[in-house]
């Protein structure tokens, strides 16, 4: 009895459509159900692309009425449309994570499937991202679902360069009593700020005087460079008694 085999159940729309395994040279006429659309009428063929999501029943009609026609049945199968975004798609490199978010449109399902990424961005299994550990740059991230018919999506992250060669400078020594000039630089910073225990303190720009220190003190410089990341420089001051 002839067959008729499309190699597989189920058909992917976007996918490549297969040929189709008839074992007869009989000559006669390919049919299928309304929705579903032949590429090529000669060779049963089929234009998944134009065709309509669904199940269908394709014969082969052999122009011998006595002979049985042989059929087979595939399921043709939309993959979702999927939309892969990150809350932060600017951030510095400074920061720690950056969980991704995967949508299927116009459905609330979850989704497991795989992530990969260009060289120099490190990302885990699940898609989260780590700006610490990654080099800055410009970077696309690819998402691929684990189904039948997978669907796919990216997402573009750039990660900013934190400030260069920062640092926060003061006196060696501090004695108690003593005003203490402390002074902030990056080379390309171009925001500066001091904080006394967290609490902020007028600045003169990049360098400041601070009077009143005591032992355990903390001094924080924060610089920000054109990119808008900040590099928080933080040091416990110690002063020295003075000799009786």
């Amino acid at each position: 009895m002839p067959s008729l085999d499309y190699g597989r159940d189920t058909l992917c729309r976007d996918s490549v459509s297969p040929l189709p395994q008839l074992s007869t040279d009989s000559s006669g006429t390919w049919v299928t159900a309304s929705g579903l659309f032949l590429a090529n009428a000669r060779t049963g063929k089929l234009d998944l692309a134009g065709s309509v999501p669904g199940t269908y029943v394709v014969r082969y009609d052999i122009d011998n009425e006595c002979a049985t026609d042989p059929v087979d049945t595939v399921t043709l199968v939309q993959p979702n449309l999927i939309v892969l975004s990150y809350l932060v798609d600017r951030p510095c490199a400074g920061e720690d994570s950056i969980l991704p978010q995967v949508n299927i449109v116009h459905s609330d399902s979850v989704l497991s499937g795989f992530f990969s990424s260009t060289g120099g961005i490190f990302l885990d299994g699940d898609g989260v991202v780590y700006p610490g550990l990654s080099q800055p740059g410009s970077y696309v991230i690819s998402f691929t679902s684990d189904e039948t018919c997978p669907g796919s999506a990216r997402a573009n992250i750039d990660i900013l360069p934190q400030p260069q060669d920062a640092r926060l400078t003061l006196d060696d020594t501090i004695c108690a009593g003593d005003s203490v000039v402390a002074s902030l630089y990056a080379s390309d910073g171009v925001a500066f700020a001091f904080r006394l225990n967290d609490q902020p303190l007028d600045t003169g720009f990049f360098q400041t005087t601070v009077f009143g220190l005591k032992d355990g003190d903390v001094l924080s410089g924060r610089v920000t460079n054109v990119f808008g990341c900040t590099e928080v420089l933080d040091t416990v001051i110690v002063v020295r008694p003075r000799p009786t």
